[in-house]
């Protein structure tokens, strides 16, 4: 294993002059923008997801009852009626509580998995956990905390992961992956060097499963190994095709500059599709 993975989190110290500790409001604030800017501007990937340029092959003589087919499976050891997630969208504010409320509601009644948006406002403000806790709405879905993986880069560390985990209840830790959202985003957290190795030593020490996100630029072969060598327990790769966060990020920023950075990269990132192709490839044991 490289030697980077071993890096302790006190190891390396931000220097960065653009480092900015954003306050609990300004958080709160960009949240409510993201579900704002989703609902009302047009923010999606003009390419798709590439899912389409694959089919199924039909089979005329299937050999089954269809009656005996059932889609339930077991994933970081619980058990789901389909193999489907609700993945991590929001929380921080009220419409958000009211989205993850609903969202929870449809997993419990459909025992689908579902993951959480981002919980550094909640670290932030305390009083927002609530608009991220649905084990009451959902207590017996396989349910994700998040966080975002530059955060270990900002001040956090195990602390704030087991607090993330903890207030939800969770059965395990989304770390996610947004180098792009936060270099377009205003005021964005843009230090990544040396994540690998705190992502490392948090998968030996959290309670439960890490599991590595993008958030709609996609994960490359050669990167998820990297993150299975890590000890990551599922990648979710979150493609391109779906939501633009450049764009969101653009629509969001009041800078002119900004604005056209998000517009740039606007179709940037590799197709979902492409995505689980390739990394079936190099790792066909992975989740």
């Amino acid at each position: 294993m490289n030697s980077s993975i071993e890096t302790p989190f006190d190891s390396a110290t931000v220097t960065d002059s653009a480092t900015v500790n954003d306050s609990a409001t300004v958080t709160e604030s960009r949240k409510a923008d993201h579900l704002r800017v989703c609902l009302e501007e047009d923010v999606q990937f003009s390419q798709t997801t590439g899912l389409e340029r694959y089919r199924f092959a039909h089979c005329c003589l299937p050999e089954l009852d269809r009656a005996d087919v059932d889609p339930a499976t077991t994933f970081l050891d619980k058990s789901l009626a389909a193999p489907l997630l609700i993945s991590s969208m929001t929380g921080g504010t009220e419409l958000a509580q009211t989205i993850n409320f609903r969202l929870a509601a449809a997993a419990q009644a459909h025992g689908l998995a579902m993951g959480v948006g981002s919980q550094r406002v909640a670290i932030e403000n305390p009083e927002v956990t609530a608009t991220f806790n649905v084990r009451s709405i959902a207590p017996d879905i396989l349910l994700f905390a998040n966080l975002g993986a530059v955060q270990l880069n900002y001040d956090y560390g195990l602390e704030e992961c087991r607090r993330a985990i903890d207030s939800l209840e969770a059965d395990a830790l989304v770390l996610h992956l947004n180098p792009l959202q936060e270099a377009v985003q205003t005021r964005g957290d843009t230090n990544f060097r040396g994540l690998l190795g705190k992502i490392a030593v948090l998968c030996r020490q959290l309670p439960v499963p890490v599991i590595a996100k993008e958030v709609g630029n996609g994960i490359s072969a050669a990167m998820a190994q990297k993150l299975i060598e890590a000890g990551v327990a599922a990648i979710d790769v979150a493609g391109a095709g779906g939501t633009s966060w450049a764009k969101v990020e653009g629509e969001r920023a009041k800078d002119p500059l900004q604005r056209r950075l998000g517009e740039t990269f606007a179709d940037w990132g590799i197709p979902t599709g492409e995505c689980v192709k390739t990394i079936r490839a190099i790792a066909p044991t992975c989740r």
